[in-house]
């Protein structure tokens, strides 16, 4: 693994052992399979404590682009001057939490911000995966969690129904496994909703780094 940007390991802040990061630093781990997921069954758990909105990446692996094709900062308009998130069909899991409760732009307003936005929305984390033929961008509010405060967030991916069962009397209709795979989001230990993965039936696996 290796570092972009200075982090802080300070191993008394949080349980022992962990990296701070300032939202500007990450961690890039060489492609390996390990970090393939197979779907439906992954479990992914952090803890995150921001006061400033915007968009975070938590993990990504896989060639995903959702930015926007205008910003203030830049040199350039990009190439359609869209305002749309571009996506990507590449095999990969992305995960991010993002807050953007000021809208940009408004017809009354005299400028245009950074991400030139005109939707505002609740704190929520995006859940963007692909198997190289289909794509899920979807969201799930997580209520405050750019507070200041620490959060403990966890990400369960399984199987929400199983045709069979142990305690069952019989074999239910196709003795499959997997039957209805769903993401389901907690936020200090409460369910905060979930996300329907089953239009994902193929592999993650792709050469990208582990960000």
């Amino acid at each position: 693994p290796s570092v972009v940007g200075t982090l802080d390991f300070d191993i008394t802040k949080r349980y022992g052992a962990g990296a701070r990061f300032n939202g500007s630093q990450y961690i890039t781990i060489p492609d390996n399979n390990q970090f393939d997921l197979t779907l439906p069954y992954f479990t992914m758990a952090f803890w995150f404590k921001s006061s400033s909105g915007g968009s975070q990446t938590i993990y990504s692996k896989g060639d995903f682009n959702f930015d926007q094709d205008y910003c203030s900062v830049c040199t350039d308009f990009s190439d359609d001057y869209s305002i749309d998130s571009d996506t990507t069909t590449t095999p990969g899991l992305q995960i991010r939490l993002e807050s953007n409760p000021v809208e940009d732009h408004c017809s009354s307003c005299t400028d245009f911000d950074g991400s030139y936005s005109t939707t505002t929305h609740v704190d929520r984390m995006k859940i963007v995966i692909s198997d190289g033929t289909n794509l899920l961008d979807s969201t799930i509010a997580t209520g405050d969690i750019f507070d200041g405060n620490w959060h403990s967030i966890v990400i369960v991916s399984q199987d929400s129904i199983s045709d069979y069962c142990t305690s069952c009397t019989d074999y239910s209709d196709d003795y499959s496994l997997i039957t209805s795979p769903v993401i389901t989001l907690y936020v200090d230990k409460v369910s905060r909703g979930t996300v329907d993965h089953s239009s994902i039936t193929g592999d993650l696996s792709n050469t990208s780094n582990a960000i």
